[in-house]
């Protein structure tokens, strides 16, 4: 009877660890379908920032016309404002300020024609560049559209291979685990030998041993528990 007891505080021990084992198998699986569909992941991202940054390859060539752009709206806009001057000038002066000699009038109307002339010239330019300053700025800004959203993917990837490389930790964890529960469920049950010394033993020695088997079977089930508890959180 003694013996039956032990047996079958031991066949629990075994089933306990067991079912240990089942469930960490099973917990195992999970985390490597979410490590795959992670590695996955990470591959798209890659991607998908790979094409991105190919689509705006022009970024720096397009920076530096614009800036090309402005400096000659710049120029084309002094020389416009000078030339309105010297416009006015003419219209508003008969005799000249600093000479005091009369402007004559054929020499005016020439100056004045000419200098309109190259206004016009002038204003044609500057609203075929303003034009092309509009496409340039246009495409400028879905460049920085797409960057901003390159940043976004470039954190996304981050998480993604922060929480891989934790899935990793866990599930090497886990591994290392079921190891541990193989070794001890391979040790667990008594030998002939160990029958034959149960049977010898007093009463009160066998309630000690039989205490025992129960506070390692209480043990080993609070631990496994304490574990998986600590994983699935």
């Amino acid at each position: 009877e003694k013996i039956e007891m032990i047996k079958k505080f031991m066949q629990t021990m075994k089933q306990n660890n067991q079912e240990q084992i089942k469930q960490k198998q099973e917990k195992i699986i999970n985390i490597e379908n979410e490590i795959a569909q992670s590695i996955i992941l990470t591959k798209d991202i890659a991607e998908e920032i790979n094409s991105l940054q190919s689509s705006i390859s022009d970024y720096d060539t397009l920076s530096k016309k614009i800036e090309k752009l402005e400096s000659i709206k710049r120029q084309l806009n002094d020389k416009i404002s000078k030339i309105n001057h010297e416009i006015d000038f003419f219209v508003d002066h008969s005799i000249c300020p600093t000479c005091k000699q009369d402007i004559e009038k054929e020499f005016k109307t020439s100056s004045i024609e000419e200098k309109q002339k190259d206004l016009v010239k002038l204003k044609e330019g500057l609203a075929k560049l303003s034009d092309e300053m509009i496409i340039s700025t246009s495409r400028l800004d879905e460049i920085l559209s797409i960057k901003k959203q390159i940043k976004g993917l470039n954190l996304k990837a981050s998480d993604v291979n922060n929480n891989l490389s934790v899935k990793k930790n866990i599930l090497s964890s886990m591994q290392e685990e079921i190891k541990e529960l193989e070794v001890n469920q391979n040790k667990i049950g008594i030998d002939n030998e160990e029958i034959k010394s149960l049977k010898e033993e007093s009463e009160e020695k066998f309630i000690e041993k039989f205490l025992y088997i129960q506070k390692m079977i209480l043990d080993n089930s609070l631990e496994r528990n304490q574990q998986t508890n600590t994983q699935d959180s």
